[in-house]
């Protein structure tokens, strides 16, 4: 009978526990129906130096845009980078990592880097030009840290 008894109390101290950690869990899971960040990044890639501000807005699942706006130095000088990388198509991959699909690349008129400057840049967000995946990880009261599969690309404060 004490056999039993214990068996019983075992299964259900793990379905508690099951149920309380469910709870917690799904609780916490945060959507971003409207999600603005802003921040700073210094990258270091191949012979270029790109010092550039990102701007990543998200609108629920469907619409999201990057804006890079900054400098990259290369060798032949300083050039001016303002691109806007417009995404829809928007799914939940996991947790806190969002996929979406690259619907567009505007270059802006005042955008002097080239095609092949810009390409290290973008590798840094993603492995082709059709999809982009960011990992949008809440840090502390208005700070996150954004990352990609490849690596987190930057820290940016929600506005």
């Amino acid at each position: 009978m004490n056999r039993k008894k214990y068996a019983i109390l075992c299964l259900s101290s793990l379905f508690l526990a099951g149920a309380v950690f469910a709870f917690f869990e799904t609780k916490h899971e945060e959507q971003y129906g409207d999600f603005r960040c802003n921040g700073p990044t210094h990258y270091f890639l191949e012979n270029e130096e790109v010092m550039v501000n990102q701007d990543l807005r998200v609108s629920g699942l469907n619409t999201a845009y990057l804006t890079l706006e900054g400098y990259v130095s290369t060798q032949e000088g300083r050039k001016k980078l303002h691109r806007i990388i417009y995404m829809t198509n928007g799914k939940k991959a996991y947790k806190h990592s969002y996929l979406f699909n690259i619907r567009d690349i505007h270059k802006s008129g005042n955008d002097t880097v080239s095609e092949k400057e810009f390409e290290p840049l973008l590798m840094e967000f993603t492995g082709d030009k059709s999809l982009i995946s960011f990992d949008i990880n809440h840090l502390s009261e208005n700070l996150y840290l954004i990352g990609t599969p490849l690596s987190y690309i930057f820290t940016c404060n929600d506005y």
